[in-house]
């Protein structure tokens, strides 16, 4: 819907899943739209190596990157802190949390050269309220809300012209959704 949106005002989108075919298949519709308005990437959004491609690839394709959207994130379901594996904790925290820190590190280069830029992380009204058996999930999402802080903060520090903000939905019918319906 982002994407969509970004296209019919006019940006050029570059749309990144680690499910390839559904990356495709949204730039495909999006282009039937708006031609040339949309690329695919496959990203895994919790390799560093996929950053740096994924970045390199689309700042080229499209002509410069002044925009970066932090829309990955996974669920879990409910698991309590004293049931909850580390390999569950360290997942979670890979998607919601790494991955904004990955992608800003490596997007600040192009950023920078298209100032003035924005960076939006899409975090979770669970970052900022607790809730029992959401550990990983609130730990995670709050995370991102201070780190998006941290982005901003450094960026006004460097004299850039790129804001950071996020944005904390409390429910979006996402996949994210499907164990509590």
């Amino acid at each position: 819907a982002m994407a969509r949106m970004l296209a019919r005002e006019g940006a050029t989108v570059s749309i990144t899943d680690i499910n390839f075919e559904l990356a495709k298949e949204t730039a495909a519709s999006i282009n039937a739209e708006h031609p040339g308005k949309a690329f695919a990437f496959e990203h895994d959004v919790a390799s560093e190596a996929d950053w740096i491609r994924v970045l390199e690839e689309a700042n080229e394709d499209m002509g410069g990157l002044s925009v970066l959207v932090h829309n990955a994130g996974i669920g879990g379901g409910l698991q309590w802190i004293e049931d909850c594996s580390i390999e569950h904790w360290r997942h979670m925290a890979g998607i919601n949390t790494d991955s904004i820190m990955l992608g800003t590190k490596h997007a600040l280069q192009y950023l920078r050269e298209n100032q003035p830029g924005s960076i939006v992380v899409i975090s979770s009204m669970a970052g900022v309220l607790a809730a029992p058996g959401m550990g990983a999930y609130n730990s995670s999402k709050a995370a991102a809300w201070l780190l998006s802080k941290t982005i901003a903060l450094e960026c006004a520090k460097k004299g850039l012209d790129i804001r950071c903000n996020s944005i904390h939905p409390v429910f979006i019918k996402t996949a994210i959704l499907d164990p509590f319906i």
